[in-house]
């Protein structure tokens, strides 16, 4: 069986659950010196009934590859970001 025809076999209506583990990423900044990406990322907090935004970043690590992503805010709404300078 090819991934294909195991993606055909799992198919299943969206349930609430699915859409509260969807994150929307959005905003992303590339430092002018390219060492570094910065963006906004959105989920909801199902038990708080919230949508909370954190401000994540990874930093180059060779190439046009970047390295793992770090959460750099927490809380409801995030922080503003002052990296835009680099």
């Amino acid at each position: 069986m090819d991934n294909l025809e195991t993606f055909e076999n799992s198919k299943r209506p969206v349930s609430f659950e699915d859409l509260w583990r969807l994150k929307s990423v959005g905003d992303p900044e590339i430092a002018p010196d390219g060492s570094k990406i910065v963006w906004v990322q959105t989920e909801i907090n199902a038990d708080r009934n919230t949508y909370e935004s954190a401000i994540w970043m990874a930093a180059r690590v060779s190439g046009k590859c970047f390295g793992e992503p770090v959460r750099i805010t927490y809380g409801k709404t995030g922080a503003e970001r002052g990296a835009r300078e680099g």
